[in-house]
């Protein structure tokens, strides 16, 4: 037939444009799934689903999910995206172009999950505070032997100086 049917399942094969947007209603998931195999684009209601047998599970119990996926041969990229009701956790994870591999979840950091304990190392590098390096900007006392690998590089002295600088090799005294 050529019209869509609104009392029963139906398929279009076309494109079809709603231009006053559209109204879908959540699909429950409930208990064990395999979030591996849901591709179909649509919204989700997630409800208890991280237990034993779930299989790709974003990690928490209750929540929502979106998912923006493949075709029905389940060969194309696909996305979920996932919120934890219970919290401020947010997750995405992608699927690769061949409809075989869904990447691990990722979390999303927001301004309810970031700060202390987070993980997210944001303030430090190299995962230390900025206090533990040498700041060349102001005088610093520094504390502990210093060991440096190569020549070290300073300003020249005169030998007359009997300055505390950093003197080059050219002005060290054998005693």
């Amino acid at each position: 037939s050529q019209f869509l049917r609104s009392d029963a399942a139906d398929t279009s094969t076309g494109e079809i444009l709603f231009d006053a947007g559209f109204k879908s209603d959540s699909i429950l998931l409930s208990g064990a799934q395999n979030f591996d195999n849901i591709s179909r684009s649509g919204f989700y209601n997630l409800y208890n689903t991280n237990v034993a047998g779930s299989t790709g599970s974003p990690g928490f119990d209750y929540g929502t999910m979106i998912v923006v996926g493949g075709n029905k041969q389940n060969s194309s990229f696909g996305l979920q995206i996932a919120h934890e009701r219970t919290g401020s956790g947010m997750y995405v994870r992608g699927m690769n172009d061949s409809g075989a591999t869904w990447y691990a979840w990722d979390e999303i950091w927001n301004s309810g999950n970031d700060g202390a304990g987070s993980g997210l190392d944001a303030d430090l590098l190299d995962g230390q505070q900025g206090s533990y390096y040498v700041n060349t900007a102001t005088a610093q006392s520094i504390a502990g032997a210093k060991t440096f690998t190569t020549t070290p590089i300073s300003v020249t002295r005169s030998t007359a100086d009997n300055s505390t600088y950093l003197a080059t090799t050219a002005f060290v005294k054998n005693q």
